[in-house]
């Protein structure tokens, strides 16, 4: 299957006038800061690229480092909870397996659900050819740098983003080399380990490499969980021309249970009537993104490769057969983007943005009505 999207805005800015500016009283040697590292491949925030112009009617809303690891998360839905305009709802009975609500369109892990609203990693969209679904469990949660949330219609984003979108920005290395270990646990048989090395060489390439380990037990019966994936970021950015590869790989078992009639609830609300329902899921990822100034603009693209591997066996109802299946999914993906601007006078600016995006994705599928 191949598609594409291509998508050419034309912006007329005018800027607001900027306050006199106010002489200088430190002293030229009394501090010294060191500057973030520049981001401008990966975001869809408008201070960087590929942006997103002015009179998009939408909101940007953006969670930093802190805010995220305030939540812990496990997965995507745990940091965007308390997000104004998102929900949460748990359709198969894990909490591994949350979908995410936004005015009426839905971004879930679940096959057969339509996705309205698109996620991506860097700038790399996470949607599966399966069914544009995400899975959510894969994606590097503790590794995760700031969240930038698009409220309304994302259409310059491409498909599934009618309902917004979502990019998760990866963590970089920013200074001398450093790094952390979390240990945690807790009831029914929780525990959870992150690790991350990070680092900025003399020549200016910036490094970060990470793994995670996640499990529990559930308190439903068989509703267990285990999680492990490792992460890489390798680049060097500057202000007009940068490169950056990035790869990733997750694994992730987690044993789901179906709703429960009021009468069992009442008096059992930890049963499980469809117990072995199972979802197991791994998947790698590499891509590569650059971007560099072309005349009196600036070009960016990006290409990534995805394999990933999706085992599920659902149990029915008495009388009705169990189903089992096997799907393999390779996706190869681009982008390029191009924008351009010019000052026609002191209060007006034209801005000038054109791209093109689109995947191509192979599938195999192995389906039996029992278990093999």
């Amino acid at each position: 299957m191949r598609s594409s999207t291509l998508v050419f805005t034309c912006l007329v800015l005018a800027p607001l006038s900027l306050a006199a500016q106010q002489p200088d009283t430190t002293k030229a040697d009394s501090t010294v800061h060191e500057l973030p590292p520049i981001e401008v491949v990966g975001s869809i925030a408008p201070a960087a690229g590929p942006t997103i112009g002015s009179g998009v009617p939408a909101r940007v809303t953006t969670l930093d480092e802190a805010q995220v690891d305030a939540y812990e998360p496990r997965i995507l839905s745990d940091a965007l909870k308390t997000v104004a305009g998102f929900s949460t709802y748990d359709d198969v009975g894990s909490p591994y397996k949350l979908n995410l609500s936004s005015r009426g369109f839905f971004s879930s892990p679940v096959v057969g659900l339509p996705q309205g609203v698109a996620v991506f990693l860097d700038g790399v969209r996470m949607n599966e050819p399966e069914a544009s679904q995400v899975n959510f469990d894969l994606l590097p949660m503790d590794h995760i740098q700031r969240i930038e949330i698009l409220s309304g219609n994302g259409s310059l984003l491409g498909r599934n983003a009618l309902g917004g979108a979502v990019n998760l920005v990866t963590a970089r290395g920013t200074g001398p080399t450093s790094g952390t270990i979390e240990l945690s646990g807790g009831s029914f048989g929780a525990a959870r380990g992150e690790a991350h090395v990070s680092g900025l060489t003399k020549g200016g390439m910036d490094w970060y490499a990470g793994g995670n380990y996640n499990r529990e037990d559930g308190w439903r019966d068989v509703t267990g969980a285990e999680q492990y994936s490792g992460f890489v970021n390798l680049g060097k950015l500057n202000d007009t021309r940068g490169i950056r590869f990035q790869g990733m790989y997750g694994n992730s078992l987690v044993h789901a249970a179906g709703s429960l009639p009021e009468s069992i609830f009442e008096s059992s609300p930890d049963s499980n009537l469809s117990a072995n329902d199972y979802e197991d899921l791994w998947s790698y990822q590499g891509s590569l993104q650059g971007y560099t100034q072309l005349g009196t603009g600036r070009g960016s693209a990006t290409v990534y490769f995805r394999r990933s591997r999706a085992e599920r066996f659902n149990v029915n109802q008495a009388l009705d057969p169990d189903v089992f299946g096997i799907s393999y999914n390779s996706s190869f993906g681009y982008t390029a983007d191009y924008r351009w601007a010019t000052q026609l006078d002191e209060n007006l600016a034209l801005s000038l943005r054109g791209g093109v995006d689109g995947p191509l994705a192979g599938r195999r599928q192995q389906r039996s009505p029992a278990w093999p």
